[in-house]
């Protein structure tokens, strides 16, 4: 139903043939996914005039959810949720590496790209894919060899993909260039962000030639920290602190603003916080030092990458695509700097869980806000209904398309939040546990059945500085009842059962 409304506000513009061989009245489609960026440094970044392009292209010609979340706050999971439009226990990459995660725990003989190039579609990813590809043995052959570096997932029609272990180096990384390995050097024009952008240039160009639409995956690896082969594991919290992105040099100290420091910042009673945590030292000044220098270099990355959505949007509209091209910006998971003494992800907290999205679209109203509990589930499912195509996985998600065209609709009331153990590559990783958010409260269960609850009303808690699951109260006892059975469900859901949770009405 989402494309056939979506269709007529468009006035035909977004209307497709259902069938293969998608005709030149489909909409191109564009995904800009960036990494670790929370929704608030982003609204920082855009207040302050950092990101023009992003504002004026975009922001301004789009609808902007203000409630965007992801379900498994980590870069690899996050990722096949938007390839698959599936929670992580049901696509089964559930960390960055080792057994439980990692590139080769994806199934991708179903993914988006598949579902669109069947549909017609001429499709292409450049930049970060998911976790350890190009070193673990992706292609399945149980070797780890130059093969695995060299392999394409299926769907892809142009694939230019930052190779591990160098995708979080800002130079001297590698790519898999359609079956070519490329290693860039360390001259400033060879930043990554700007190589990126200059390759989904000369994709968009030659795209816009033909009759087929198009689908671009387009994956800055900022404003992550950078990361080398051979760097020092942290010995402790503290380390993680100093570490950081460099900026391109015309934007190497140019932000001069400072980390807003909010009453979670370096927070001073963390007793009702799970036992693991009482690990977290106070941040010490030169702690707090490391950070706000981290929070500029992070802003000042992130003006590489208005630098690249400017040269997207200016290559859509000297091809003539700009009017006909759907773009939707995110980031794969949030990121905390200091919130309950804390750096990073992983944790169900909002800094962590919460992102930024926006969807330009042609036929929407410029400028709009949308306030509905939305998912990094819903992508996939949103991109396969604008792009008629078929998908072949029940998909956990639900199409925005309904939303797109009325931002007033009632929609999805509650939702998981997932995190699975045993990552080998995080240095800071946390036990397991599952988490339920409604529109005000959190209810975390941790994996270990003795371990303590966590419970926030955000209406009353909104930095989750005082967890709940303790009191007494008859309204927070009938509370907690109802979230535990609730989150039992969502936990188990699959086959298409999970949007019947998150959706329905309890009375």
């Amino acid at each position: 139903m989402g494309l056939r409304i979506f269709g007529l506000v468009v006035a035909g513009l977004l209307v497709v043939p259902a069938a293969r061989g998608a005709s030149s009245l489909a909409p191109n489609i564009i995904v800009i996914m960036v990494d670790d960026l929370d929704a608030w440094s982003l609204a920082r970044a855009v207040g302050a005039g950092l990101m023009p392009n992003l504002r004026t292209g975009v922001i301004d010609r789009g609808m902007t959810f203000v409630n965007s979340f992801v379900t498994n706050s980590l870069c690899c999971p996050s990722r096949a949720t938007f390839l698959t439009g599936q929670y992580s226990h049901n696509h089964g990459v559930l960390t960055n590496g080792g057994n439980n995660g990692g590139v080769t725990l994806l199934d991708d003989r179903s993914t988006v790209a598949t579902w669109l190039q069947a549909a017609g579609y001429r499709t292409g990813y450049i930049g970060k894919y998911l976790n350890g590809y190009g070193a673990d043995d992706v292609n399945g052959d149980g070797l780890n060899d130059m093969r695995d570096a060299q392999y394409i997932p299926p769907g892809w029609n142009a694939w230019e993909t930052l190779i591990d272990p160098s995708t979080y180096l800002v130079y001297g990384y590698s790519f898999n260039d359609n079956g070519q390995i490329v290693t860039y050097g360390h001259a400033p024009a060879d930043y990554q962000t700007d190589v990126l952008a200059a390759r989904a240039v000369r994709f968009i160009n030659a795209s816009a030639g033909g009759t087929a639409p198009f689908f671009l995956a387009l994956m800055p690896a900022a404003p992550h920290d950078q990361l080398w082969p051979g760097m020092p594991d942290a010995d402790d919290v503290t380390d993680t602190w100093r570490w950081t992105i460099p900026p391109p040099p015309r934007y190497a100290d140019t932000v001069s603003l400072s980390m807003p420091l909010p009453p979670s910042f370096n927070e001073a009673d963390i007793s009702d916080k799970p036992p693991w945590m009482n690990y977290l030292p106070s941040l010490t000044g030169d702690d707090v030092a490391a950070v706000q220098r981290k929070y500029r270099n992070r802003l000042e990355a992130m003006r590489a990458v208005d630098d690249m959505i400017g040269s997207v949007l200016a290559a859509l509209t000297s091809s003539g695509q700009l009017s006909r091209t759907v773009i939707i910006f995110t980031s794969d998971n949030g990121f905390l700097l200091g919130q309950h003494r804390t750096p990073g992800k992983l944790y169900p907290y909002e800094e962590s869980i919460r992102v930024p999205l926006t969807i330009a679209a042609p036929g929407i109203t410029s400028g709009q806000l949308a306030g509905q509990m939305v998912l990094n589930t819903d992508l996939a499912p949103t991109i396969v209904d604008l792009a008629r195509a078929v998908p072949q996985r029940p998909m956990d998600g639900r199409s925005l398309t309904p939303v797109l065209q009325n931002n007033t609709l009632d929609w999805r009331r509650r939702f998981l939040i997932e995190h699975f153990a045993n990552d080998p590559r995080a240095p800071l990783d946390l036990p397991d546990f599952a988490a339920i958010r409604t529109e005000s409260l959190v209810w975390v269960e941790h994996g270990d059945a003795n371990v303590t609850k966590e419970f926030y009303d955000l209406s009353v808690d909104p930095y989750e500085l005082a967890s709940l699951h303790n009191d007494p109260s008859s309204p927070r006892v009938f509370q907690r009842g109802a979230l535990a059975p609730m989150l039992g469900h969502l936990r188990n859901c699959g086959n298409g059962s999970c949007q019947n949770v998150e959706f329905y009405i309890y009375r």
